[in-house]
């Protein structure tokens, strides 16, 4: 682990705390549940402020919603919010709002501090606008409900709110109509924006926030589920954060059964500040200094927190393997290069390697790797169909194609080859690049990224026609590396992607059936 030490001026950060929170449930109520995680939070935001922090997250749907599915009950305790424009404390008013709201408001206020929660929240509407039709609402129940975000200031007020546009899985929960992007200023001089868990791989309002409005400070509450090849938690994370150079607090949910973990600072291209693979369920609470301008050149003042466990101990962590299941096909890797371009050359994909072959103990598993390459449209969760690129190396746990993009169940594995050099180029056609997010994707058999001293990443002009631009990609090893799941490129082409909500719309049409969003 690399510590660097230096001694920023106080103007030139700010404290931050972000959460890994495995949260409560009862078996007498849901009322029990909520109150138990209430407290928790509460606690919390006291030990933030002991130790000096400005800001603190906490994780997605971990205080009113993920302990019933049923749309009914969980109203039961959604909160209704004031309009951030009118700035109120809810501990102000105590008789007009939840006793969540309340509580929080009066936690935020007594402990001088910024404070993001997501909630269940509750809107009434009446049955003829917007709201309460479809697509974006399909219940026909007189309200909706929205996974959203809210953040109190010191005084407690409600001073943002923001309600998840990209739902996951998320039936009881209504789409929601337009609103402003979630940002807020602070006393200490940040701006900030927030988004919430799926939000990261949309264009509204993740990029949009950096592209439009140069937000280079992102809160980020997530119940992110585990996937290989491309989408273990901490590995989206912090690709982000590098593609698009910011500074991301990332408070996660940690369910382990589920494949539910992720909490990690990250100081875009600089550094991944603070990040752990976590084996057993925790609530624990992350602090770091974090640079107020992630773009300029600073030093840091506290050592990097990095904990990875041993595969064999993650084990534990449900993975769900070779997500979405409906890659193409994979290509073997050649030395000392290969080119594979596919979708009528939209994309062409070129690994340089130089590895060699380690002895594996007797009785020991190793992995095989091969190479992914993709630039298609793809049916997600929810019947969305993503633009989605991928150029990378992936590990397969046999000789064939069927084996890539999982991992060993067992816990006698070795490596059993080393890169010596890893250069990947994805040169990408594309009529307007400002919807093309291209960011690193690495995994260590860990389910961490590789930290950013250990590869470069650049973006390259190669020329323009009358009709398109390309471009080249290009992530390069530093180091050598061996034992990672994945190691490459991901990406998002958002001019492919399928609106659900029209989807929707016309389903509904159809079938003048009251209908959930599956």
């Amino acid at each position: 682990m690399e510590v660097i030490e230096a001694y920023p001026s106080e103007k030139d950060y700010y404290t931050a705390g972000v959460l890994e929170y495995n949260f409560f449930t009862s078996n007498k109520s849901f009322r029990e549940s909520v109150e138990l995680n209430l407290n928790e939070y509460v606690r919390f935001i006291k030990l933030a402020k002991s130790k000096d922090v400005e800001i603190l997250v906490f994780p997605e749907a971990t205080l009113n919603l993920y302990f019933v599915d049923v749309r009914e009950q969980i109203s039961e305790y959604a909160v209704v919010i004031p309009d951030p424009k009118l700035e109120i404390a809810p501990c102000e008013y105590e008789e007009d709002y939840s006793f969540i709201l309340v509580e929080l408001s009066k936690a935020a206020r007594d402990n001088q501090i910024y404070v993001l929660v997501n909630v269940v929240e509750k809107d009434f509407c009446t049955w003829g606008s917007d709201a309460c039709k479809p697509p974006y609402n399909v219940q026909n129940d007189g309200y909706s409900l929205y996974n959203t975000n809210i953040v109190f200031d010191r005084k407690g007020r409600i001073i943002s709110r923001y309600r998840k546009v990209n739902l996951f899985i998320e039936p009881s929960t209504n789409d929601p109509l337009d609103q402003p992007l979630p940002i807020f200023e602070t006393d200490f001089g940040v701006k900030f924006g927030h988004f919430i868990c799926y939000d990261i791989l949309f264009k509204y309002p993740a990029r949009t926030l950096v592209q439009q409005e140069n937000i280079t400070n992102i809160l980020y509450p997530t119940f992110w589920f585990e996937g290989l090849s491309y989408f273990i938690a901490e590995t989206i994370h912090q690709g982000w954060a590098y593609s698009n150079n910011v500074n991301f607090l990332v408070s996660g949910a940690n369910v382990l059964r589920m494949g539910t973990t992720g909490a990690g600072i990250y100081f875009g291209r600089k550094r991944i500040q603070v990040i752990e693979t976590k084996s057993d369920p925790i609530r624990k609470l992350y602090t770091a200094k974090v640079p107020k301008n992630v773009r300029a050149d600073f030093k840091f003042e506290e050592p990097q927190i990095w904990e990875e466990s041993s595969a064999a101990d993650l084990l534990k962590v449900r993975v769900k393997e070779n997500w979405i299941s409906d890659y193409p096909v994979f290509f073997p890797i050649e030395e000392p290069q290969k080119t594979i371009c596919v979708n009528d050359e939209k994309i062409c994909c070129t690994v340089e390697v130089k590895r060699r072959n380690l002895k594996v103990p007797d009785g020991a598993v190793s992995y095989k790797y091969a190479l992914s390459v993709n630039y298609t449209t793809k049916l997600y969760i929810e019947r969305r169909n993503l633009g989605e690129i991928t150029c990378a190396i992936v590990a397969c746990t046999g000789d064939t194609m069927d084996t890539c993009g999982r991992r060993f169940h067992t816990k006698n594995v070795a490596p059993g080859t080393e890169f010596e050099h890893i250069k990947i180029t994805a040169r990408i056609r594309s009529e307007q690049f400002e919807d093309v997010m291209i960011q690193p994707n690495t995994a260590s058999t860990g389910l961490l990224p590789f930290d950013v001293w250990r590869y470069t990443l650049t973006e390259t002009d190669v020329y323009s026609d009358l009709s398109y631009t390309y471009k080249n990609f290009t992530i390069e090893s530093t180091t050598a590396v061996s034992d990672f799941l994945v190691y490459g490129l991901f990406g998002r082409d958002f001019t492919m992607d399928y609106d659900k909500m029209e989807d929707v719309a016309r389903f509904y049409e159809k079938s003048h059936h009251k209908i959930h969003l599956v």
